[in-house]
């Protein structure tokens, strides 16, 4: 029963735990991915100002140095070369330029943002932020890691939870099953602590209520017996005096012989109520019936 209960509780809980942790490991990875992009195009709207005020490359370069992003950062000025090592697909920064259209995508090595800054004289000049795969999962691993350890301790409390839980119900059937079987056995003495949930405690309450029953109603019946004897006795004296005056006739011997087992009759009662309970051949508790006991 405790394997059952722990098996259910690991079941349980590893599929409540599943149900939570593969969401969550996504959100997570949803989340870490989001704050990354919007930082990247936070840092290209950032630097749109500079430009439309100046497009020296040292000032870019220092702008982009303040927004710690110098190695990410490239400006594309019309006319020149771009101020770094850029990342972007011809196709989008052609895009960007033309159409004057911010993008921000995913590209095979991270993610792209694109901010195209119109300069006097028409001119439209494009700021690219690159962000690297690895920046788009920073500590994704280490917030799975500590879920993953959580729920395997959720799993794993649950499951000692109810291994004790199943413990005490066993623990509690087993000393129920053991006083019953003892006092099948005859042994009016014995008694459980009630013990374990509320059924299995009242299951134990009424049991030593029913032995406490038996042992009182055991008790009155002897007294019974006993008191049958005393009353008998009377008339048997009387029958014996009778079968004394008779003696002689043919009667007396029928008499005599009818009085004597009778008599051993109620002496084997006497003694069977006297006799604790005994084992019978099928387990079933019996009075012992010891007819040389002292009827007295």
């Amino acid at each position: 029963m405790r394997r059952s209960l722990a098996g259910v509780a690991l079941a349980v809980t590893s599929m409540v735990a599943l149900s939570f942790l593969i969401p969550l490991a996504a959100l997570v990875m949803s989340l870490v991915k989001e704050q990354g992009v919007n930082a990247a195009e936070q840092r290209a709207a950032a630097l749109a100002p500079v430009l439309t005020l100046t497009t020296d490359p040292d000032a870019l370069r220092e702008s982009a140095a303040s927004l710690d992003a110098a190695d990410h950062l490239v400006v594309h000025l019309p006319r020149s070369g771009p101020l770094g090592t850029s990342k972007a697909p011809p196709a989008l920064l052609k895009r960007a330029q033309q159409g004057r259209e911010s993008i921000s995508q995913e590209i095979p090595d991270g993610w792209i943002c694109l901010q195209p800054v119109v300069l006097p004289g028409e001119q439209v000049a494009v700021i690219e932020n690159f962000v690297p795969e690895a920046e788009l999962t920073r500590g994704v691993k280490e917030s799975w890691a500590v879920m993953v350890f959580l729920a395997v301790g959720l799993v794993g409390g649950s499951v000692v939870v109810a291994d004790r839980l199943g413990a005490k119900v066993v623990q509690s059937s087993k000393q129920l099953a053991q006083a019953s079987h003892a006092l099948g056995r005859g042994d009016l003495d014995t008694r459980v602590d009630p013990m374990g949930p509320r059924e299995l405690r009242d299951a134990g309450i009424a049991f030593n209520a029913m032995a406490h029953r038996m042992t009182e109603l055991l008790a009155v019946e002897r007294e019974l017996v006993a008191d049958l004897s005393h009353r008998l006795r009377t008339p048997l004296t009387a029958l014996h005096l009778a079968s004394e005056r008779m003696a002689g006739t043919p009667e007396s011997a029928r008499v005599e012989a009818a009085v004597g087992e009778l008599e051993t009759e109620l002496q084997a009662i006497i003694a069977a109520a006297r006799t604790p309970l005994a084992v019978g051949p099928m387990g079933q508790g019996l009075l012992g019936t010891d007819p040389a006991a002292d009827p007295d």
